[in-house]
């Protein structure tokens, strides 16, 4: 109420102000003021002729630095202040988001993953899933040894958004997977395919790119450990180093105003 009343007597004080001065007055967001003539104003600048210029230049003011012009005639406008995407998408970011991982299409993976936003937005949790669609007609006739594809993968990823959502949101934090592939172990052309399966934990630090409300990119790179069972002998486990990249384009919906 107090800012109100502030205001009304802010816009009081002006406008017996300009009735005094034949002129318009262009009052600044930083409290400067400018005395002229305003010619334009449009949805994204403002542009006048200043009142002690001789040579009647004129100049041109981002309407996002104005505050309220009055004019000569008595009348004012209040410029209003539209909230960049950046402080829309803090404010509601769009709780669910499906991504398809375009660079597991070189592996001949389909890649799809649906991740839901805590509502503080700084909690993820992403579950992908994919699907290997490897030549397997090449592999049953050739059997190249040690050629593998995948079958199957799925796991959950718990992201940690430290500045929560916007145009930009850094994340980080665990990686659990699993999967099964194809595997000819044997240095024998007739051996039997054998299907493996493997688990993987990374830790995963990537970004999440908002290119619009809808469209978002998004990359990761991660560091972990992949345990699979030994394509020889099934009772025996393998343990490796492994590092996971992705990159993909998602579609983002849920917003609190649709």
């Amino acid at each position: 109420m107090k800012a109100i009343i502030s205001f009304l007597v802010f816009v009081g004080m002006v406008l017996l102000y300009n009735g005094a001065h034949a002129q318009d007055v262009i009052y600044m967001n930083d409290g400067r003021k400018i005395e002229g003539k305003v010619t334009k104003v449009d949805d994204n600048i403002v542009k006048y002729i200043k009142a002690d210029d001789p040579n009647n230049y004129e100049k041109t003011l981002g309407k996002i630095n104005v505050s309220i012009i009055l004019y000569e005639n008595g009348t004012h406008e209040v410029m209003k202040r539209e909230e960049t995407l950046a402080k829309k998408l803090k404010k509601d970011f769009g709780r669910h988001l499906i991504n398809w991982d375009g660079l597991d299409i070189f592996a001949l993976n389909v890649s799809f993953a649906y991740e839901y936003f805590s509502k503080s937005g700084k909690i993820g949790v992403r579950v992908p899933l994919s699907l290997g669609f490897k030549n397997t007609w090449a592999e049953e006739r050739f059997q190249v040894i040690g050629q593998h594809g995948r079958i199957f993968a799925t796991g959950i990823d718990i992201n940690y958004y430290p500045a929560g959502q916007g145009t930009g949101a850094y994340f980080l934090g665990p990686s659990f997977g699993y999967s099964t592939i194809r595997y000819y172990p044997q240095e024998n052309y007739y051996s039997p395919m054998k299907f493996v399966e493997q688990y993987a934990l990374h830790f995963v630090q990537g970004v999440v790119l908002q290119m619009g409300k809808r469209v978002a990119l998004s990359g990761a790179v991660g560091i972990g450990i992949l345990q699979k069972h030994s394509p020889v002998n099934d009772w025996e486990w393998k343990q490796t180093q492994s590092i996971t990249l992705r990159g993909s384009i998602g579609y983002r919906f849920g917003y609190t105003k649709e």
